[in-house]
């Protein structure tokens, strides 16, 4: 039961983090076409620190334990985690980063390709 319970809360983690850079995607794009407001901003940054917040955490808890490595750098986010492994030689992290970027990423940013 504590298993799937952990699995569970890591999959909520995982989805609140996705959600979040969602969000701060919408905000930048909205700030490119000059279309974001003052009172967007206001009520869009919370996503951004909390979004920053929990990309440091999973990226010291969640992804090194799926990717089978510590970040390079201590204040390493998972994007650039996935940008060094798709820069990287061939190995099973490098497909990895690929379907997640492809997928999960990418389409939501405003210039096609967030894992650069």
């Amino acid at each position: 039961m504590n298993a799937f319970l952990g699995l569970l809360t890591s999959l909520g983690v995982l989805w609140a983090l996705w959600y979040l850079y969602l969000i701060v995607m919408g905000l930048y794009r909205a700030k490119l076409m000059g279309t974001l407001t003052r009172s967007a901003l206001v009520l869009g940054s919370p996503a951004l620190v909390i979004g920053w917040l929990l990309d440091w955490l999973v990226n010291w808890t969640l992804a090194a334990l799926f990717f089978r490595e510590l970040p390079h750098k201590p204040l390493e986010l998972v994007t650039q985690r996935l940008t060094r492994y798709l820069a990287g030689p061939p190995c099973i992290n490098k497909h990895y980063a690929q379907v997640i970027c492809k997928h999960l990423l990418d389409p939501f940013d405003h210039s096609g390709k967030h894992c650069q």
